[in-house]
Parts: C-alpha cells; structure tokens; sequence
C-alpha cells in the first residue's frame, strides 16, 4: 500500500480504507469507534463484533528507492475481521454483504465528516442493499451520527420516505423544460398530506411516489403539498 506525502489519517478521500481508519479512531477516539461498533450490531444484530487488526511490515528499503516522490510506502497493513453470531469462523468484512459494508463506510464518512468539521454531508440512496424492514432503525441511528453535521439524502425507495418527517423532505419537479426543481413540503400542507394518504389507504411515501408517476392531474395536486 501507497500513501501521498501529504496523506491524512482521517482523509477518507478515493483510497478510502475503511479497516486502517477504524483501527485509528479505535486507539485515537475510542467512543466514536463505539458509537459505529454498537449503532452497527443494532442495526444488524447477527453482527457480534469487528475488529480492525493492524500488521506491521518493513518498507524502510522499499522508500529508500522510491521511483516516485510524492508517494511513500506505508509500514502499516490493516484488516477488518468480523464475529458473526451465525458462523462459527470470523471472517474479513468484504465478504459480508454490500448492505453491511455501505452502512460501515457511510456511519464512518459521518464520524470523519464530524473530525473535521464538515458542516454537511451527502448519501445517495442509502436504502441501496438493505432489507426495508431496517430502513427505520437506520435512519434513527444516522441521527446519533448528525450532531454537527447535515445529511442531505436522494432516495428512490418509498420505503425509506415512509419513515421520514415529512417537514424534512424535498420533492423533484419538472418545470417547462423537463428540469426537476426539488421543493420543500409546506408545515401547513403536512397534515392535509397525511389525511390524503390515509383516505387513500396508503403510507406518505407510497402516496408521494404514486403521484410523482401518476398523470399531469397527479403532479398538479402534488404541487399542491409543496412551497
């Protein structure tokens, strides 16, 4: 493994490696560790621990002819290892499934984000890989990450909109030249939302979604909903 010189602990960047920045923020921000740890196993309870390993390896000669100067070699080799409570071996955590893994890197991206003081940050889709029945404990748990940082989420998935305050969520429509322009829900059109969903037999983000693909006459009463 390659870093640039001016490589950052905490800089999740391209080269994102998960497994080397858990095993800092472990030794270096033991309660942020913890807070992914648990939020992680809670989310996915078949998961009964991780742990980043670290191994060291001699690059000293490697670096003493290095071709290319603005890249070291690092001395360090990291693994992610993961204790199922269904497998009775661990395994490394890239064999687990890309649900698992996505959630792992976007709860780390939000500590990092914290770290250095990001103000906001972006997920698209991150309903992307997972059983819809976690989508309310996941969105419950990235508010534990978004203390000091916002989320801002695009989102395909009506299941994941059910389970969102509708104050908080944006819609995309088209204008005259097939531009979506994405407006907030009006706090005076909420309750009038719920009670149009509920006489129609529907969740918000099943009612939402049905409008959004419905006809000219569907979007004009969804226009309605929205500033």
């Amino acid at each position: 493994m390659s870093t640039g010189k001016d490589f950052s602990d905490y800089n999740l960047g391209n080269g994102t490696n998960v497994p080397r920045i858990l095993y800092k923020l472990k030794n270096e921000y033991p309660n942020k560790f913890e807070l992914i740890l648990n939020t992680l196993k809670d989310i996915f309870p078949f998961i009964k621990d991780i742990k980043p390993i670290e191994y060291n390896i001699n690059s000293d000669e490697l670096n003493k002819n290095n071709p290319i100067g603005n890249y070291i070699a690092a001395n360090n080799v990291y693994f992610l290892v993961a204790l199922d409570k269904n497998l009775v071996r661990n395994i490394d955590f890239s064999s687990m499934s890309d649900g698992v893994r996505r959630v792992l890197l976007i709860f780390t991206t939000l500590v990092i984000a914290e770290i250095n003081n990001y103000s906001l940050v972006g997920i698209e889709e991150p309903e992307n890989s997972l059983n819809p029945k976690i989508l309310q404990r996941y969105l419950m748990a990235l508010k534990s990450f978004s203390k000091n940082t916002r989320i801002i989420m695009t989102s395909h998935s009506p299941h994941l909109i059910n389970y969102m305050d509708p104050q908080n969520i944006y819609i995309g429509l088209p204008n005259n030249d097939g531009i979506a322009n994405f407006s907030k829900i009006k706090e005076k059109a909420v309750n009038k939302l719920l009670t149009d969903a509920n006489n129609m037999d529907m969740l918000v983000g099943d009612y939402l979604f049905d409008l959004m693909s419905g006809s000219e006459d569907d979007l004009e009463i969804l226009s309605k909903y929205v500033v």
